[in-house]
Formats: C-alpha cells, structure tokens, sequence
C-alpha cells in the first residue's frame, strides 16, 4: 500500500511539473497545475497524517515535524493572499502566491524525499520497531 501511495504522488508531481513547463506555451496550463498541486497537497496531508501518528515509526518524529511546519507555513502564505487581496495591491498579491505555490512544490518535494528514504523502505520500519526511547524492544 505504501509503494501504492508513493508512486501515485510521484506521478502526480511529475504531472504538476508538465503542466507548469506548459504554461509558457500555453496559459491555461496553470490551472491545471494548481488543480494538481491543491490534489497533491490533500493527499499529502491525509499521508503524512497517517505516518505522523504511527507509533512504530517515532525516530522519525523530528523530519515528518519538519514537513508540519513547511505545510503550516506554505498555507497561511497561501492564505493570506486570499485575505489581503481586498485590500492589497496585484504585485504583492501575485509574490504571495508565486511564493505560496513554489513553496508548496518544494514541501511536495520534501515530503516524497522522506517517504521513500524512511518510510517506504521495509527495513526502516523494522529497524524503528526496535528503536523506542525506554529501551525495550516492544
């Protein structure tokens, strides 16, 4: 199921990044690629969500944190466009945004590089098993 969940946010991303290099052909690329990124971002967080409150895999506690704050963060930027577009002028509103959407693609970056190097792997979580705080093995 892991290796499911994996390659279908890969090849999502993969999309994302098309459909980004699109955009200078062709304008309504860019819709598409926020539709995917918006797709991408749900799942992420469902995934990591998962991972986070998984009891066997603690040593890693302080990298899946790391995406949190980058998550937190890239949403109220992202969010903060939507509350100052009222009252800001365009070019601020489009920095937030680009902002926003560049840093979500690097949060979907950070957190597929995790995945696999921790939490795909079979060895990992066996290794994790056996890790715990208070010493014992269970």
């Amino acid at each position: 199921m892991r290796k499911i969940d994996y390659y279908g946010q890969v090849t999502l991303l993969v999309l994302i990044v098309l459909t980004a290099l699109l955009f200078y052909f062709n304008k309504s690329f860019i819709f598409l690629s926020l539709i995917g990124l918006f797709i991408l971002g749900l799942w992420q967080i469902i995934s990591a969500l998962t991972v986070s409150f998984s009891h066997h895999l603690k040593i890693y506690k302080k990298h899946i944190r790391n995406y949190w704050m980058a998550c937190i963060s890239m949403l109220i930027i992202f969010s903060t466009v939507f509350l100052v577009a009222q009252f800001q002028d365009r070019s601020l509103i489009n920095w937030l945004f680009g902002i926003s959407t560049v840093g979500g693609l690097i949060t979907a970056f950070y957190y597929l590089y995790l995945y696999k190097k921790y939490f795909l792997t079979p060895a990992n979580i066996e290794i994790s098993n056996m890790d715990t705080d208070d010493g014992s093995l269970l």
